[in-house]
């Protein structure tokens, strides 16, 4: 599998995730940014992501905003979408207008 995403202002992000005949998986990204260079893969170190998840169960604060999350969720489906549309690129904004005239009025 391999997404990409495109934003304003020129951003783009790819995801590429592999699995072979006999199961074994990876997965991986690269972030380029102003600041540096981050790779990310299967070894990466979980200790954070569990310290933030238990600070969430204890203040009911989110450690992420939920405008961020909402766009990477939007993402997610997205790509999910472009899946199901044999990888023809799909807009956020669709994907965002679909869920939200699934809501009750």
């Amino acid at each position: 599998m391999f997404v990409v995403g495109t934003w304003d202002g020129g951003r783009v992000g790819t995801f590429r995730a592999i699995r072979d005949e006999t199961g074994k998986a990876g997965l991986g990204a690269t972030v380029f940014g102003t600041k540096g260079i981050i790779h990310v893969n299967n070894e990466y170190d979980h200790h954070a992501q569990v310290v933030a998840i238990t600070e969430f169960f204890r203040t009911k604060k989110s450690p992420v905003p939920v405008d961020e999350m909402i766009e990477v969720m939007t993402f997610l489906e997205a790509a999910e979408e472009s899946k199901r549309r044999d990888g023809r690129p799909v807009a956020l904004k669709e994907v965002l207008e679909q869920a939200r005239s699934q809501l009750p009025a």
